[in-house]
């Protein structure tokens, strides 16, 4: 299937769905890098698909300050982001249920001043995660390790 057919099947769905809504929904052609940052940057609110974590788009994302609304989730595809965001303090993006998720996506969509604090502060302390070696081995081994006891494998070893 390519992409214009896939589109149009999902505006199609986006119509039956959303009604008038779907109005507010465009579809772009692939970017390359750059142009795809600069997207990311002007947008209000990006939202992390689930139950398949955001990863590289998340990365991406913190790389030009936009907050990420996220649904955590024990499953470890989810973990990318969940992680990246904890790692640097913004908490208050990961939601904890479907009604949390839309609350945390509306207040940002809404509210500029409180989506521009959150923007700061991953401004301010995205450094914790980028160029960063020991924090990310530092996360992986306590993921792990968190999983480890999650899924009860101590009787596996």
């Amino acid at each position: 299937m390519d992409e214009t057919s896939y589109a149009k099947q999902l505006l199609a769905r986006f119509e039956k769905h959303l009604g008038k809504f779907s109005l507010r929904c465009c579809f772009i052609n692939r970017l390359g890098q750059d142009n795809f940052l600069i997207l990311l940057d002007m947008v209000d609110v990006i939202l992390d698909t689930f139950p398949f974590g955001g990863g590289n788009t998340t990365l991406q994302s913190i790389a030009v300050n936009q907050p990420m609304v996220h649904l955590a989730s024990t499953e470890l595809r989810s973990t990318v982001t969940s992680g990246a965001l904890e790692m640097i303090g913004v908490k208050e993006v990961i939601a904890h249920t479907k009604e949390e998720y839309v609350e945390i996506a509306l207040k940002l969509a809404q509210d500029k001043p409180y989506r521009e604090s959150i923007r700061q502060k991953i401004k301010e302390n995205k450094h914790l995660i980028f160029n960063q070696d020991e924090t990310i081995k530092n996360a992986y081994v306590k993921l792990f390790q968190d999983l480890y006891h999650q899924r009860n494998l101590e009787e596996y070893f």
